[in-house]
């Protein structure tokens, strides 16, 4: 069985402003150290206001940052 998702590795938290998953280690810009998987979700497809949802993996934390 193959994976549905497919996840995008970013350097910089500010480059995931497409829809989709991204995951990485400590990313510059990211709300917290070490490994995380985020979420960007685009309304109406306009990247112009992502809105990015992190799960960090060192913690139970999840951060939610708006344009």
């Amino acid at each position: 069985m193959t994976d549905p998702i497919s996840y995008r590795d970013v350097n910089d938290w500010n480059e995931a402003i497409y829809p989709g998953w991204y995951t990485g280690n400590n990313l510059a810009n990211a709300p917290t150290a070490g490994y995380c998987v985020g979420l960007v979700l685009c309304f109406d497809n306009n990247i112009t206001y992502p809105v990015q949802l992190a799960f960090a993996f060192n913690s139970s934390d999840i951060f939610i940052r708006t344009k």
